[in-house]
C-alpha cells in the first residue's frame, strides 16, 4: 500500500482515506470535497486551496486548475508535506506527553 501511494505524482480523491494515506506517503493530493471532513483536514494543514467543491458551478474548471497547479509544483508540495508531517508529529508527541505525565 505504501509503495503504491508513493509512486503517483498526485492522488485525487473524495474520501478521507484518499487524503490521509497519500499525505502520509508524501504524495500530493487534490480533494474533491463532498463533505466537511475533507475540507477540515486541508484547512488544518493550511492548504484549503487543495480542495475542489463538488457542488461548485465551476467544479470542472476548478479541478483542472488545481491538478495543473499541483503537477507544476510537485517538488514544492512534497517538501511542504514533509515539513507538515514533522510539525504534526511534534504535536502528536506533545499530546502523548500530556496524557502520560
Amino acid at each position: 500500500m505504501i509503495e503504491a501511494y508513493s509512486k503517483p505524482k498526485l492522488v485525487i480523491g473524495m474520501r478521507g482515506h484518499a487524503q490521509m494515506i497519500p499525505f502520509g506517503c508524501k504524495t500530493p493530493i487534490i480533494s474533491i470535497v463532498s463533505h466537511n471532513k475533507l475540507q477540515w483536514f486541508l484547512d488544518d494543514i493550511g492548504q484549503s486551496n487543495w480542495a475542489v467543491d463538488v457542488q461548485s458551478n465551476t467544479y470542472i474548471q476548478d479541478l483542472k486548475i488545481r491538478v495543473l497547479e499541483s503537477l507544476k509544483n510537485t517538488d514544492e508540495r512534497i517538501k511542504f508535506i514533509e515539513s507538515k508531517q514533522v510539525e504534526l508529529f511534534e504535536v502528536s508527541k506533545a499530546n502523548v506527553r500530556n496524557v502520560f505525565h
